[in-house]
């Protein structure tokens, strides 16, 4: 029995992973600002179950997880260790020099599963093989025994640390039984171990020196969760103290008993049965002192939070909802991170990026994709549609794709264009990426949608631009300036304006598509280029039957969009550079050809007349025109927009001018743009344009 470790950071693969290797698992609470997404008063954050029955919920039920993971994406992964023994390692009590001294008494132990936990200690799995063995808690200290009954939390959950379990670079492949010495020191013959189940009537009867601390602190918190009275409790707590070998002092007794009642208080903040809304399901947005439902990302105010929810403080009197959720849940901004947990703890985002900031923590808006994984060995359809669309430009189409699946939270510095006919099936190539990446995270916008002031289309892992074409009143360069922002990094943050909120930054990770069916009238590109990969295909609707499309979409349906999703996974990157330009294609250069109007030779042929000189101005082109139709052309308001671009492809560009509001020059009583060669640097550039406005 072997398992293959997963780099994904979707919790729900791992979780199914392990099912499919017979180990039953269950959802557990992760952790969250240094404490529990329980609430802030959780002694045990990130370690105990989210379902009603704990670990007798759990399962291999490939449909119930998904279910589970999909209600709660980022859970931490608890398995049952019915058939497992596991020897459980706690650094902080000395395990590690406990297990050195076990194992120089019972023998060394084989090669097995070994897990890193995120408190720095370690876990040793085995086969349990019918072993009469029982949970124990302290064989030694710092060391437990868990196994019929108990659980451990797993790679790759989150411990409160903000490190994640993950198996130990030592780790087997196979899991190994345990030695017969082992198994005889930890079932109790020659072992001091005692059953994980606290014993109340021996805690009440005293305990000897070495487990009073432990012992009188697990039977304060047992009396606080069974509502017993403070006074009460301290009095029982205080005698059990005094029947401990030696006796334990009455001033550390009574601090077991207030920790307890500060740590353990009973969670109030649960809403009625069948109300479908716990305070567990919102933050406090501080800014605007607004409500973010974290399950549909939805902002409430806070009159509807306390209308839906009842909450109770300690003494059990009713306190506002709102309230109760800015003390213990509040967030101080909000984001879009791919990569990130839904809270990110101790940290900030501005227009420089992550900044440390302890204390602070920001909402994530990015939900992770829910797919059923499906064989990469069977995405052959999808495969064959996409090089029978593509042709040769396909590899680089599903590289492409295959990084946004894989690394959603790396910038990939080039947008695709995806060219050709109506009816060839471009969109049918992304349907099931849109599965892949989740249908949240891939948005579909126009031209003109792009130009518009809102821009929350930014949360989009990919960010389609649809049947891309000069619309008349988009201009194709205009709209290729704005585009740049976008397709490459830096910036590296981008402030995201959306109706309602306030803007907020974001990491610039979404990767742009454009599709489009025009190539001699569709988008702009020049010649240095080095944002856009081009794909065209030469099909026409006709050479598909409608049968081939039936065929398609039913095996999307019924499986497909789960294999091609296992294929984008499985895909190898390791040759896929997302930094470097992409391949200039012989479609690339049919729009660069296509995007040249006659104005571009006419401006160069002035150009060249004036002998290629380091500066000039519009006006000295306009003057040394024998063309007076262009000369009119230069001089229309309309073409102003263009004109920069046209100057760019020829080799020059604006220089601004620093003493001015506008950044534009005086010459001979006007105030004018100077363009200046763009292989200058910045201060040759600026040198030219100040000699050129000295010349008479």
């Amino acid at each position: 029995m072997l398992i293959k470790p997963l780099e994904s950071p979707r919790m729900v693969f791992h979780a199914l992973n392990y099912a499919r290797h017979e180990l039953p698992v269950f959802p557990v609470y992760e952790p969250f600002c240094d404490a529990c997404t329980c609430g802030p008063d959780c002694g045990s954050p990130g370690k105990h179950p989210r379902t009603k029955n704990g670990v007798k919920d759990s399962t291999t039920d490939p449909a119930k997880i998904r279910k589970w993971w999909e209600q709660w994406p980022e859970a931490n992964i608890g398995i049952a260790t019915g058939n497992l023994i596991v020897i459980d390692i706690d650094k902080h009590k000395g395990g590690f020099e406990s297990f050195e001294k076990l194992k120089a008494e019972c023998g060394p132990l084989p090669e097995t599963w070994t897990a890193d936990t995120g408190g720095g200690g370690q876990h040793y799995l085995f086969r349990r093989n019918g072993a009469d063995v029982t949970n124990k808690t302290g064989i030694a200290p710092g060391i437990d025994i868990k196994t019929v009954g108990g659980y451990i939390v797993t790679t790759p959950s989150l411990h409160v640390s903000g490190r994640r379990y993950q198996w130990s670079p030592n780790s087997s492949r196979t899991l190994a039984d345990l030695p017969g010495s082992w198994l005889d020191r930890i079932s109790g013959n020659g072992g001091n171990g005692h059953k994980s189940r606290f014993d109340t009537a021996g805690a009440l009867a005293g305990v000897p020196e070495g487990k009073r601390d432990e012992t009188l602190f697990k039977l304060a918190c047992k009396l606080r969760n069974a509502d017993v009275p403070f006074s009460e409790a301290l009095d029982t707590v205080l005698k059990s103290a005094a029947r401990c070998n030696p006796p334990l002092p009455a001033d550390l007794a009574r601090e077991k008993v207030e920790w307890a009642y500060r740590t353990y208080t009973p969670q109030p903040e649960r809403a009625p049965k069948n109300n479908g809304v716990t305070t567990e399901d919102f933050y406090a947005y501080m800014p605007l002192h607004r409500y973010i439902h974290a399950p549909s990302g939805e902002i409430w105010p806070a009159s509807s939070v306390d209308v839906r929810l009842t909450v109770k403080n300690a003494d059990g009197k009713p306190v506002r909802a709102s309230t109760h959720i800015d003390v213990n849940r509040p967030v101080e901004q909000i984001t879009w991170a791919p990569g990130l947990p839904k809270i990110v703890r101790n940290r900030i985002i501005c227009e420089g990026g992550w900044i440390d900031h302890s204390g602070c923590s920001v909402f994530n808006f990015y939900r992770q994709p829910r797919i059923i994984p499906g064989n990469p060995d069977k995405a052959g359809p999808w495969l064959d549609h996409v090089h029978k669309v593509y042709g040769d430009d396909s590899e680089h189409i599903i590289c492409w794709l295959a990084h946004r699946v894989q690394r959603p939270q790396e910038k990939i510095n080039h947008a695709l264009v995806m060219g050709g006919l109506q009816g060839i099936g471009k969109d049918t190539i992304l349907e099931p990426v849109k599965y892949a990446i989740g249908p949240w995270n891939f948005i579909e916008v126009s031209p003109t949608h792009m130009l518009g002031r809102f821009n929350g289309y930014l949360k989009a892992v990919i960010l389609r631009i649809n049947e891309a074409r000069d619309l008349g009143d988009v201009d194709r360069f205009k709209f290729y300036d704005h585009l740049k922002a976008y397709t490459a990094a830096p910036p590296d943050v981008l402030r995201c304006d959306e109706k309602h909120l306030r803007e907020y930054y974001l990491p610039n990770l979404c990767g742009v598509i454009v599709t489009t069916n025009h190539k001699t009238d569709g988008i702009y590109l020049p010649a240095d280029d080095r944002r856009h990969f081009v794909a065209w295909s030469d099909l026409k609707k006709d050479d598909f039957t409608q049968d081939y499309w039936n065929r398609l979409y039913r095996w999307y349906a019924d499986e497909g969009n789960g294999h091609v999703a296992a294929y984008l996974q499985a895909y190898d990157l390791s040759d896929f550079d997302p930094k470097e330009p992409p391949p200039k294609t012989e479609a690339f250069w049919a729009i660069v050809d296509a995007s040249t109007a006659p104005e571009d030779s006419e401006l160069a042929d002035v150009i060249d007349t004036l002998g290629n000189p380091p500066a000039f101005t519009i006006a000295t082109i306009v003057s040394n025109t024998h063309d007076q139709e262009f000369a009119e052309w230069l001089k229309d308001r309309r073409n102003a927009r263009q004109i920069p671009h046209r100057l760019e492809a020829a080799g020059y560009v604006p220089v601004r001018c620093q003493t001015t509001t506008d950044g534009r020059w005086k010459l001979q009583g006007k105030r004018q743009n100077i363009y200046v060669k763009k292989n200058l640097c910045l201060r040759d550039r600026i040198r030219e344009a100040v000699e050129l406005t000295r010349r008479p």
